[in-house]
Protein backbone atom coordinates (compact mmCIF):
# COMPACT_ATOMS: atom_id res chain seq x y z
CA UNK A 1 0.00 0.00 0.00
CA UNK A 2 1.41 3.57 -0.61
CA UNK A 3 0.78 5.23 2.80
CA UNK A 4 0.78 2.37 5.11
CA UNK A 5 2.53 2.60 8.08
CA UNK A 6 3.43 5.93 9.24
CA UNK A 7 3.68 8.36 6.65
CA UNK A 8 0.64 10.00 7.52
CA UNK A 9 2.91 12.36 9.33
CA UNK A 10 4.11 13.81 5.98
CA UNK A 11 0.49 15.40 5.77
CA UNK A 12 0.77 17.46 9.19
CA UNK A 13 -2.15 19.85 8.10
CA UNK A 14 -4.82 17.29 7.49
CA UNK A 15 -8.18 18.05 8.56
CA UNK A 16 -9.15 15.37 12.02
CA UNK A 17 -11.42 14.11 9.23
CA UNK A 18 -9.06 12.61 6.54
CA UNK A 19 -7.11 9.15 7.46
CA UNK A 20 -5.36 7.08 5.17
CA UNK A 21 -8.44 5.28 3.25
CA UNK A 22 -9.76 8.95 2.14
CA UNK A 23 -5.77 9.95 1.25
CA UNK A 24 -5.41 6.66 -0.44
CA UNK A 25 -8.53 7.58 -2.83
CA UNK A 26 -7.53 10.79 -3.61
CA UNK A 27 -3.98 9.63 -4.46
CA UNK A 28 -5.71 7.01 -6.37
CA UNK A 29 -7.60 9.55 -8.15
CA UNK A 30 -4.89 12.01 -9.23
CA UNK A 31 -2.77 8.54 -10.47
CA UNK A 32 -5.84 7.39 -12.54
CA UNK A 33 -6.10 10.84 -13.86
CA UNK A 34 -2.43 11.44 -14.82
CA UNK A 35 -2.42 8.37 -16.52
CA UNK A 36 -5.28 9.30 -18.79
CA UNK A 37 -3.48 12.18 -19.65
CA UNK A 38 -0.27 10.13 -20.40
CA UNK A 39 -2.11 7.81 -22.84
CA UNK A 40 -3.74 10.90 -24.47
CA UNK A 41 -7.13 10.40 -23.54
CA UNK A 42 -9.63 12.79 -23.31
CA UNK A 43 -10.11 14.76 -19.72
CA UNK A 44 -12.70 17.71 -20.44
CA UNK A 45 -15.12 15.52 -21.99
CA UNK A 46 -18.41 13.59 -20.61
CA UNK A 47 -19.38 11.85 -23.58
CA UNK A 48 -20.10 14.23 -26.28
CA UNK A 49 -20.48 17.18 -23.87
CA UNK A 50 -17.65 19.51 -23.09
CA UNK A 51 -16.99 18.79 -18.81
CA UNK A 52 -14.38 20.08 -17.15
CA UNK A 53 -15.56 19.01 -13.27
CA UNK A 54 -13.15 16.41 -13.53
CA UNK A 55 -9.90 18.23 -14.31
CA UNK A 56 -11.60 21.43 -11.12
CA UNK A 57 -11.75 18.15 -8.91
CA UNK A 58 -8.32 16.85 -9.42
CA UNK A 59 -6.90 20.24 -9.27
CA UNK A 60 -8.90 20.68 -5.53
CA UNK A 61 -7.79 17.34 -4.40
CA UNK A 62 -3.78 18.05 -5.43
CA UNK A 63 -3.77 21.61 -3.80
CA UNK A 64 -5.74 20.14 -0.77
CA UNK A 65 -2.85 17.48 -0.48
CA UNK A 66 0.09 19.88 -0.83
CA UNK A 67 -1.72 21.68 1.32
CA UNK A 68 -1.74 19.19 4.53
CA UNK A 69 1.62 18.74 3.51
CA UNK A 70 3.26 22.87 3.61
CA UNK A 71 0.30 25.28 3.52
CA UNK A 72 3.14 27.83 2.08
CA UNK A 73 3.68 25.87 -1.25
CA UNK A 74 0.22 26.60 -2.71
CA UNK A 75 0.59 29.74 -4.09
CA UNK A 76 3.99 29.04 -5.73
CA UNK A 77 1.40 26.56 -7.67
CA UNK A 78 -1.20 29.16 -7.97
CA UNK A 79 1.49 31.40 -9.70
CA UNK A 80 3.08 28.66 -12.04
CA UNK A 81 -0.17 27.21 -12.80
CA UNK A 82 -2.37 27.81 -15.82
CA UNK A 83 -5.42 25.10 -15.09
CA UNK A 84 -7.99 27.67 -14.17
CA UNK A 85 -7.13 29.93 -18.11
CA UNK A 86 -6.83 26.46 -19.71
CA UNK A 87 -10.73 25.50 -17.97
CA UNK A 88 -12.21 29.22 -18.67
CA UNK A 89 -10.80 28.94 -22.37
CA UNK A 90 -12.31 25.63 -22.32
CA UNK A 91 -15.58 26.60 -21.42
CA UNK A 92 -16.16 29.82 -23.53
CA UNK A 93 -16.21 26.92 -26.82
Amino acid sequence: MLISGEPLKVFANKPSTEYKASIYSKLDDIRKFRNRINHCEPIRFNGNKIDCSRVIDIKQKLYNLINWIEPDLNPFFEDIGNIDSKINNTMTI
